[in-house]
């Protein structure tokens, strides 16, 4: 069943678009109240964002009414606060519940007032529908955090947002389903590394002395390749920058699209665009953050200022959440900072192959990266967390079922991943394993070590055993050599092997 949704209006809400589920009479595109002409909306919206709106990391206030979807006839005030790291906070001037004063009539002939919620006592709010301005919003998972009453008529209400969708109205959190995607992706412009910018100094070139700089910027085409029913796409985008006054000039940034057939759970697309952060991750060494997430559907075209849609462009419905794979910000990633490039790749098709590893060895992939992603992971939980992971990765690659010793698991994967991770490590290769081992069924037995002093392993290991993980999927992936030797050669991957060079002359 696909959810049903309502999109931003403007106006009287109560004419309707392609069903009379849909109540929408024009397309707001940008938060401005200026409209560029259509066909501008149109080169906007093929090749990045329509405009420059707010990102999922961004701290802002939204004020407006906000109602439940059995109670629109009570809409309250309110002021929607959102932050990346604590999600959104909803600060009400009523409760959301309506509240009715009914009267009881006591023995002594006496009435009493008291008061009943509509929709009883509970705590939760699968669904918020507000309005701020002519957009629409949808929030999802809230709960109240607090509520208090000020006499018979003034009552306040916070409530947790844990995520929201603006531009859309969906009736049914259960079904949210989409059949685009779109996601702008920290350190993605820099690891894809194709620019249609070009700058020009003819004065100091010498060519014409009153012309100091020409800047050119083109239009690429979208990266594209298919995986079952999902087309998947780098597309890149350009936009003008400063204010013509005292600075000018031009951005570029490359997107992440995902695409099918027809719409499909939000959850399906996720996984997928997981599966794509993760490996931008590993090859920049940066944790490859969700900056904004926009999602499409059929039933919410872009239209014109005449109303009418505009081909298949789609308006933006702007998801919002808490995303637990974050960092702080940094300055974009360069080239001599990466461990590969995605040309090191192999380019869309070097792409494609990754994603199909991943897919099959998702939840892996999941456990491995978030020792990456947790930077307060202690090292003890990062060795656990890879070495289980490289436990059912090798059972899943091997299809060998779970009589299988961990050594030989583990020495499997050493195999698989060759060279480069021999270098890495420096001693024995079995010798390398039984401390592996020995360190793993420390952990998971808590054995005399880990009880006398707490802990087992150490950084090294830790770093040795991830990219053993990542060095296997590569290997799946016939990633070519320039990306083991760019791993190689890195200076934090040089560090580990020279740190691997030094601790085989220390004691034990």
């Amino acid at each position: 069943m696909v959810a049903t949704l309502f999109a931003s209006v403007v106006g009287d809400t109560g004419s309707s678009a392609r069903s009379s589920s849909l109540r929408r009479t024009a397309a707001s595109w940008c938060d401005s109240p200026t409209r560029l002409p259509a066909s501008s909306m149109v080169a906007a919206k093929a090749h990045g964002w329509p405009c420059g709106g707010k990102a999922m990391t961004d701290t802002f206030d939204l004020r407006g009414k906000w109602w439940l979807p059995d109670s629109e006839d009570h809409q309250v005030f309110g002021t929607l606060t959102w932050s990346a790291d604590s999600g959104g906070e909803l600060h009400l001037h009523d409760e959301l519940r309506p509240v009715a004063w009914l009267d009881k009539v006591l023995a002594d002939g006496s009435v009493q007032k008291y008061r009943v919620h509509r929709g009883g006592f509970q705590q939760t709010y699968p669904l918020i529908f507000g309005r701020v301005g002519d957009r629409a919003y949808t929030l999802l998972d809230s709960f109240r955090l607090s509520a208090r009453e000020y006499g018979s008529d003034l009552r306040a209400e916070k409530v947790h947002v844990n995520r929201f969708l603006e531009g859309a109205w969906f009736e049914d959190p259960d079904e949210l389903s989409v059949d685009r995607i779109v996601i702008d992706i920290r350190h993605l412009t820099g690891w894809v590394g194709h620019s249609g910018l070009e700058v020009e100094y003819p004065r100091i070139e010498g060519t014409d002395k009153d012309l100091f700089a020409v800047i050119t910027a083109k239009t690429l085409p979208a990266l594209s390749i298919e995986e079952e029913d999902l087309t998947f796409r780098l597309t890149q985008g350009l936009r003008g920058t400063g204010d013509y006054v005292h600075d000018l000039g031009v951005a570029q940034e490359w997107s992440l699209q995902i695409q099918t057939p027809e719409p499909q759970p939000l959850a399906t697309f996720l996984a997928t665009a997981s599966d794509f952060q993760d490996l931008v991750s590993i090859a920049t060494g940066k944790t490859a953050q969700f900056e904004k997430v926009v999602l499409h559907h059929p039933d919410i075209p872009l239209l014109s200022v005449a109303g009418t849609p505009i081909g298949d462009a789609r308006d933006d419905i702007t998801y919002y959440i808490r995303w637990s794979n974050r960092t702080a910000p940094c300055d974009p990633i360069k080239r001599h900072e990466m461990y590969f490039s995605f040309a090191d790749l192999g380019g869309i098709e070097g792409l494609g192959r990754w994603l199909a590893v991943a897919a099959d060895y998702r939840t892996e992939l999941g456990r491995v990266m978030a020792t990456r992603y947790r930077e307060a992971m202690v090292i003890e939980d990062r060795i656990f967390n890879v070495s289980a992971a490289l436990d059912s990765f090798d059972k899943h690659r091997r299809t060998t079922g779970k009589h299988v010793k961990y050594a030989k698991r583990i020495k499997q994967c050493v195999d698989l991943a060759g060279q480069p991770f021999l270098d890495l490590i420096v001693i024995d290769p079995h010798l390398w394993v039984e401390r592996v081992v020995t360190t793993r069924d420390d952990l998971a037995h808590h054995r005399q070590q880990i009880r006398t002093d707490g802990t087992v392993g150490d950084h090294l290991l830790a770093e040795q055993l991830f990219w053993l993980f990542a060095l296997c999927m590569l290997r799946l992936s016939d990633a070519p050599d320039v990306v083991y030797d760019g791993i190689s050669k890195h200076r934090k991957v040089r560090w580990l092997t020279e740190r691997a060079n030094a601790s085989r002359t220390e004691p034990a």
